[in-house]
């Protein structure tokens, strides 16, 4: 087995051979977004609200190379409908990938870059000590997701009002899902874990890009997102079986960003 010391030494390797000569290009990207979600397990239940949050890109572009790096953060309330239903669930979702890509330059600067990578998408979803309205009691619930992303990135050539359309395109294969569920706020349960090793997404989105001066970009990102993860293994727990049921997300937004 690789030592994680010589792996990573490995990957510097990689880095610096690869990015070893010439800028094409830098650049950074904070923003802003907002975003519908809906949650299903088909004929179980239903979680619906909407989430706000910060997100961040790094991207560096040279000799025909390009390493990608995204971190966003959300939060927000949904609203249970299941056993009962429950409103104002807290819920927050962190996600981070790295992605190495191959560019593709075209006429007037329009670059295609297909890409691949590694990312991580934590879910919490904090349903304890509330109740729904046939007495159900609530729990808190954290998925975490390790996924390989497989994408296309496209970026426009300036139109002449000075716009230009860009985007993605990505498939995201599941590698490992662990679902950590806390049973114990209700009395007389324990904390279970439940591993589930299939399923993908995928996403899609659009953005519309102006300069406002010579250093700074302004960004207009509409999305699109969805996941489907397949039944969980099931895991024994006080004499009784769990699994997490077959499930499915989808989520719709849009962000605002400026890129220097």
């Amino acid at each position: 087995m690789v030592s994680p010391k010589v792996l990573i030494l490995a990957l510097m390797g990689v880095s610096s051979g690869v990015f070893a000569f010439g800028v094409e290009g830098n650049t950074f990207q904070l923003g802003l977004y907002a975003s519908s979600i809906t949650y299903k397990e088909p004929s179980v239940m239903t979680e619906e609200g909407y989430l706000t949050g910060i997100l961040g890109r790094f991207s560096v572009h040279r000799n025909g190379q390009a390493l990608l790096f995204d971190i966003n953060y959300s939060s927000g309330d949904m609203d249970y409908d299941g056993s009962g239903t429950i409103n104002n669930i807290p819920d927050s979702m962190l996600e981070v990938r790295g992605m190495l890509g191959q560019d593709f330059y075209l006429r007037r600067g329009a670059r295609i870059t297909p890409y691949i990578g590694l990312g991580y998408r934590n879910l919490n979803d904090d349903s304890s000590y509330m109740t729904s309205s046939t007495g159900a009691l609530g729990y808190e619930r954290d998925e975490t997701y390790w996924y390989a992303p497989l994408g296309i990135e496209v970026l426009g050539s300036p139109m002449h009002n000075g716009w230009s359309i860009g985007g993605r395109v990505e498939y995201d294969y599941l590698i490992k899902g662990i679902n950590h569920t806390y049973l114990s706020s209700i009395p007389g349960y324990s904390d279970i874990t439940l591993k589930q090793n299939s399923g993908s997404g995928y996403k899609v989105s659009a953005e519309f890009s102006r300069p406002l001066n010579g250093l700074v970009v302004f960004n207009v990102e509409p999305f699109y997102a969805y996941w489907h993860i397949d039944e969980s293994e099931i895991t024994s727990s006080d004499g009784s079986d769990y699994i997490e049921p077959d499930n499915n997300s989808r989520e719709w937004g849009v962000a605002l960003s400026v890129a220097f």
